[in-house]
């Protein structure tokens, strides 16, 4: 019997930990969008969602990979995603600037300084 309550105990610790991380993302589906932007001769969109409590700009690129920056009041995430998958992945900035500098290398140059390129708004 005690190892029936311990085992219940240790999945009601675990599993809302579990469920935490796989919504690392906000429901920003249901948000406005602020903006919209194109890159890279078209292949590269990022839409530009804002509320509140957070930022997020959803990058997809041309191969159908997903880039997500979101800030919040915990402080800046960069996640991503492979086109076909629906694991989202943690990633340091710095992996994730190589992977957008790769994929999108018109906006990774416009995010850095190096001018907007063929970068726009998208009406």
């Amino acid at each position: 019997m005690k190892r029936i309550v311990g085992i219940a105990l240790a999945l009601t610790l675990v599993l809302p930990v579990l469920a935490l991380a796989a919504s690392a993302l906000p429901d920003y589906d249901k948000e406005v969008v602020r903006a919209t932007w194109k890159c890279d001769g078209g292949t590269t969109s990022i839409v530009l969602y804002r509320t509140e409590t957070y930022k997020l700009d959803v990058t997809t690129t041309k191969p159908g990979h997903t880039f997500y920056d979101l800030a919040d009041s915990t402080g800046e995430q960069f996640l991503y995603k492979t086109a076909g998958s629906t694991e989202v992945t943690s990633l340091s900035h710095e992996e994730w600037d190589a992977k957008l500098e790769e994929q999108a290398p018109n906006l990774y140059r416009a995010i850095h300084g190096g001018g907007r390129g063929d970068c726009g708004e998208v009406k």
